[in-house]
């Protein structure tokens, strides 16, 4: 009975059940956003959620950075998503998802999940959707736009198990998610110890050089006494580059722009490069080895300064943007990689960001602002110097980052394994083998206990009714998840375990005006004295009752399992 089945989502134990999401949940719905240019539907207190409130909230959402009004709500396709649903991405960032501690309204970006908590639970739901992210692009019409839909939302396959198997997968893996987001918040950490440290090095070697006493104050900070302060232009030749919208896949011209600058490492990287046409005009903007190639406009306030370093002989002609510029040492007296540390030195301790302009909406840091910079310079042979040590640095945070970067990665990699073990049953199989055996002896008692006192085979109905029972007023934990049906409290996984118990339980298919079904138990097996108790009192209570009186009895009793059901109990009691 644990055996696994293969189907187009993944292996799953056979005993699950496989639905689609729509026959699990009490509602589904997108959202909508009320009229921007009328102010009554904004600011009022209906928290609103956007795509950008859910991809950073983590599992749970608690708050939004806007609101709607109760007018905003009526005069849109927005509507209120209680407390504790489940909120899911379709547009753009698509996939992501979040449990909402708040009601919401939410914009038509965003499906909100009311799930049947009598079949699935939301913070299971969560985990699955989790998991299945992955699993949407295969239902993305090719040729469109990457958006889901609420149809494609609502086909989608969700594994049932008992309620009680997902609580136990749910806790293991919250375990799992607070120890992978403790690592990489650890991560986070570390990094940004590593960055305070490299810039206290930079600090230290690029304003106070190797081994000085006497200090002077210049104008652009206290030095070594034995420094001189030159203008960058007097020590090297500054230029901006072009615009070239012309592109030529089949050229070897490389064209440099900013998103070639690397955000992280003041690197240059050659991802996503353009390509253009060779002409005569290009030759006055080729870029030469130990060139160094500055972002001087047209990115964020801090993109701006970023830089890197021609650090290897070129075999091919590379051209920059005119959102860069290209500074290429000439003074014999200069070291160019000296120049390239305290340029970014100057980055990471936001001088540039004292001297750019905001023209028109976009940051620019102007040639002649870079011509002037201030340059500290040390006699050459203690700029080589630094910058050997410097390297040195830069070497072993390479090598640690790299660390750090697989250790992140081994840990998202695990992680997965983890989600996909759990969310397939691979976690639980021990607890589920449990349930199986504990199921194998109760079904086979009770049959030929109830068979033994009614002098008859028991109505499939009336065992159906009897575990019911059992779980909800014994407490013993069979781990069915009954839900309302044609006669009350009703559970497929029967089904499955009659199938399973062919060797010891007979089941008679009749035509009968009460039931199809007819099953007997072909052994009495051994049971523990809890079990046996609660069963023999079980039948002493319902064994001598007809199939109508039990039913009456669970329908008075549990309402709520009533709510699908076909039969007019008035009527059949008659």
């Amino acid at each position: 009975m644990s055996d696994y089945v293969e189907i187009d989502i993944g292996e799953f134990p056979k005993d699950w059940d496989v639905r689609k999401l729509k026959d699990v949940i009490i509602k589904a719905k997108s959202g909508g956003t009320p009229r921007r240019n009328v102010p009554e539907y904004w600011n009022g207190n209906i928290p609103f959620a956007k795509i950008q409130d859910i991809t950073k909230s983590g599992k749970y959402l608690y708050n939004t950075e806007e609101f709607i009004t109760e007018k905003g709500l009526e005069n849109s396709n927005a509507w209120i998503v209680p407390k504790d649903s489940l909120l899911l991405t379709i547009y753009g960032s698509l996939g992501f998802v979040a449990i909402n501690k708040i009601p919401v309204a939410t914009n038509q970006a965003i499906i909100g999940i009311i799930p049947n908590k009598n079949i699935i639970d939301t913070e299971f739901l969560y985990y699955w959707y989790l998991y299945f992210k992955p699993y949407w692009s295969k239902f993305i019409k090719k040729g469109t736009q990457p958006n889901l839909t609420l149809e494609i939302v609502l086909n989608s396959s969700v594994p049932i198990l008992p309620l009680e198997e997902q609580k136990k997968i749910v806790e293991l893996l919250q375990k799992a998610t607070d120890i992978y987001y403790t690592l990489k918040d650890y991560i986070i950490q570390i990094r940004n110890s590593t960055e305070t440290i490299t810039k206290v090095i930079r600090k230290e070697l690029l304003t106070k050089g190797i081994g000085h006493r006497d200090y002077v104050e210049t104008d652009i900070g206290e030095f070594p006494k034995d420094w001189e302060v030159r203008r960058l232009n007097e020590i090297a030749i500054i230029r901006s580059g072009f615009s070239e919208r012309k592109r030529d896949e089949n050229s070897k011209v490389i064209h440099l722009r900013p998103d070639n600058i690397d955000n992280e490492t003041d690197r240059i990287v050659f991802h996503r490069i353009v390509y253009i046409p060779e002409s005569p005009k290009i030759e006055r903007y080729l870029l030469r080895h130990l060139d160094i190639v500055l972002v001087n406009t047209n990115g964020s306030i801090d993109h701006i300064g970023k830089l890197g370093i021609i650090d290897m002989p070129l075999n091919q002609k590379i051209t920059f943007s005119n959102h860069l510029t290209a500074i290429r040492i000439v003074s014999k007296d200069v070291e160019p990689y000296y120049i390239y540390y305290l340029l970014s030195w100057y980055h990471l301790n936001g001088s540039f960001k004292k001297v750019v302009k905001n023209q028109a909406g976009k940051w620019n840091l102007n040639l002649d602002t870079i011509r002037n910079l201030l340059i500290p310079l040390p006699p050459l042979e203690e700029q080589k110097k630094i910058v050997e040590l410097l390297q040195k640095v830069d070497e072993l945070i390479i090598r640690f980052n790299d660390f750090l970067q697989n250790l992140e990665d081994e840990a998202n990699t695990l992680y997965k394994s983890i989600l996909r073990l759990a969310l397939t049953g691979k976690l639980t199989e021990d607890w589920r083998r449990q349930i199986i055996l504990l199921r194998s002896v109760v079904i086979p008692y009770l049959v030929y206990q109830a068979s033994k006192i009614k002098g008859r085979p028991v109505y499939m109905t009336e065992l159906m009714k009897y575990l019911f029972l059992l779980q909800k007023e014994y407490n013993i934990n069979l781990a069915y998840n009954f839900e309302p049906y044609k006669y009350g409290p009703f559970t497929p996984q029967l089904y499955k375990d009659l199938e399973e118990l062919k060797d010891r339980i007979e089941v008679k298919e009749v035509k009968d005006n009460v039931d199809k079904s007819l099953i007997t138990s072909k052994e009495l097996p051994q049971v523990n004295q809890d079990i046996a108790n609660a069963v023999n009192d079980l039948i002493n209570r319902f064994g001598n009752k007809d199939l109508k009186e039990l039913l009456s009895y669970v329908y008075k009793k549990y309402p709520e399992y009533t709510v699908k059901s076909e039969l007019n109990l008035d009527e059949f009691l008659k």
